[in-house]
């Protein structure tokens, strides 16, 4: 069985690895998955950046609504994009902690845009909250305390990422989520590298013993 190769920064050299030696080969899997069409009905657009776009699904074959991440429409045929966000998904789905957003499948839409699906997170960026910060204490009661537990959760999910040997290279308040019901999120992957392989070999030789593991090779 092969296995995926993965991202891997040198700090010293900024040496980028990719997961994958070919992207078509990693397109064609998708490409033999459940169609987007078919599958997802939109919803909305939650909103855009630079590269990707995010938007809310309805999910026909589960019923439930999730949030779809995807390249937009001007960066379908960027090459590096598309290897970009399919290293993001793979990334993201090697961990596995409640302040990181679960990925739930990839796969195409019509127009080979990759996609990913989500858990969509209902709450406020913290951005907002620092923002509004005296409303909102008048109305939820916040207070310094409450602040302390938003940064000690994100200090855990911190420590569990590192210790996977990823660093997420872009932490601000936009991208830190706290969710309706006090869970806090740390959003927005497309940074983060795996700086150190030796945990990443770890976990998946400890899963599956008798798997050779694909050596790390140069894009």
């Amino acid at each position: 069985m092969k296995f995926f190769r993965y991202l891997f920064l040198d700090i010293r050299k900024c040496t980028m690895f990719s997961f994958f030696k070919n992207n078509q080969t990693e397109l064609n899997k998708l490409l033999n998955r459940n169609k987007m069409h078919k599958r997802y009905h939109l919803l909305k657009n939650l909103g855009e950046g630079g590269i990707g776009k995010v938007s809310l699904f309805f999910d026909k074959l589960l019923n439930r609504i999730v949030a779809v991440k995807g390249l937009k429409e001007e960066n379908l045929h960027n090459k590096n994009l598309t290897q970009a966000i399919i290293n993001e998904i793979k990334l993201i789905s090697y961990l596995d902690h409640p302040g990181i957003v679960p990925i739930f499948d990839a796969f195409l839409s019509r127009d080979k845009n990759i996609n990913y699906s989500m858990k969509p997170i209902e709450g406020k960026r913290l951005s907002d909250l620092l923002q509004l910060k005296p409303a909102y204490e008048k109305v939820s009661g916040t207070s310094i305390n409450k602040y302390l537990e938003i940064f000690k959760k994100l200090s855990e999910t911190l420590s569990y990422v590192h210790d996977k040997g990823v660093i997420h290279l872009d932490i601000k308040p936009d991208n830190i989520f706290i969710g309706n019901y006090g869970e806090v999120i740390l959003m927005d992957w497309g940074s983060a590298r795996l700086y150190d392989p030796t945990p990443y070999y770890k976990f998946f030789k400890k899963k599956l013993r008798n798997t050779k593991m694909a050596r790390i090779e140069k894009e």
